[in-house]
Order: structure tokens, then sequence, then C-alpha cells
């Protein structure tokens, strides 16, 4: 049976297989997930920045596919990833106080004393936390 990249070859098209196609793909993927991760479409849609970020996995995957070494090249910025996640998730935040605030907007007070979390320092106006709330 024929595929596409049969035909493309016979064709003369260089460069089509599945180093083209993996490569495609992880572009594809990359500029979804720059263009959802702008600030005015985070601030608009955080619904779209969320679900344009679930394609990692299929990058990843197409990323390895792609080049043979690939994994040469990742295994330490990886591990560095993973243990610094690690590391993050087992100190909570204490969470202190809530208020409602005009307009639609609730206004969350954390405990930073006692707090490991960015290296010691201590939670500013602007610093991001992932809340997991049921």
């Amino acid at each position: 049976m024929e595929t596409a990249f049969d035909v493309a070859r016979w064709y003369g098209i260089p460069g089509l297989g599945w180093k083209w196609f993996t490569g495609v793909v992880t572009t594809l993927c990359m500029l979804v997930m720059y263009s959802a991760a702008q600030d005015a479409t985070r601030r608009h849609s955080h619904k779209a920045f969320w679900l344009s970020h679930q394609l990692f996995g299929l990058f990843w995957l197409c990323l390895i596919l792609h080049g043979p070494v690939f994994y040469q090249w990742i295994t330490i910025p990886l591990l560095l990833y993973v243990t610094h996640r690690a590391r993050i998730g087992r100190h909570p935040a204490v969470l202190r106080e809530v208020t409602l605030e005009e307009p639609n907007v609730v206004r969350l007070a954390f405990d930073n004393t006692n707090n490991r979390l960015f290296g010691g320092k201590p939670y500013k106006e602007g610093t991001y936390i992932r809340i997991q709330a049921p």
C-alpha cells in the first residue's frame, strides 16, 4: 500500500518523511502553545491557554522521534526540572485569609513565614502559585 511519504519520494519532493512529519507537528504544537501563552490570551481565556498546553505530550513525543540523539540533550535539563517540581510540591502553602473584592475578585492571602518555596523568598504581589481547589 502506498503512503503519502512514498508518493512524495517518487515525485522528487526532498525531505518528506518521518523527520518532516515529526518536525511539522513539533513546530505546530510549539506555535499553538506559544500563541496561547501570550499575556492577552491568558487573561482573556485561561481555558484556551490550559488546553493548548495539553499538547506538550505530543510535542515531546514528536521531538524524541524527530532526533535519534535528542535524549542525550534533554536528560540533564529534564532531571533538573523534575527534581525542582518535586521539591516545590512538598511544601504546601498555608492559606491565611480569603476576601471577596469587587468586581468578582477573590483575594487570597498566604502565610509565608516558614515557607521555602521559590528558594525561601517570601511571596510578593504577582507571584504565581498553583491552586488545586475542589
